[in-house]
């Protein structure tokens, strides 16, 4: 696959593809695109793979045990497919620790939970 920009206010599943949950108006106005800027270099799919995993095995230096927070959210899911396998091969085979906060059946908590089963957790 290749890295794609998700926008602001939306989500993506396989079913659905991309979702807008949230439009707000200064979203839409045309003047509104921090992201447009000519003078950065595009950098490749296999650059940016590379730097984020390069960024979560850089904060791999801990003296007691790893834990990680799951919110349910894109961001923490891709932090914890990229550390489960680095966390592997330190060499330790123990069940990563993950944490998350939320409603008792709410689609974060849902979310969080479908992550730690699709990482071989329970």
């Amino acid at each position: 696959g290749s890295v794609v920009a998700i926008p602001p206010g939306h989500y993506w599943t396989p079913e659905e593809g991309l979702v807008c949950y949230h439009d707000p108006e200064w979203l839409r106005k045309d003047d509104h695109a921090p992201w447009a800027n000519p003078t950065l270099t595009p950098h490749t799919d296999t650059q940016i793979r590379e730097a984020f995993t390069h960024a979560v095995q850089k904060r791999m230096m801990s003296d007691v045990d790893y834990g990680l927070f799951l919110s349910g959210g894109i961001d923490s899911c891709i932090v914890a497919h990229d550390l489960l396998p680095l966390y592997r091969a330190s060499g330790d085979d123990r069940p990563l620790k993950t944490y998350t906060v939320g409603m008792e059946n709410s689609p974060d908590l849902m979310a969080a939970k479908a992550m730690v089963e699709a990482l071989g957790g329970g």
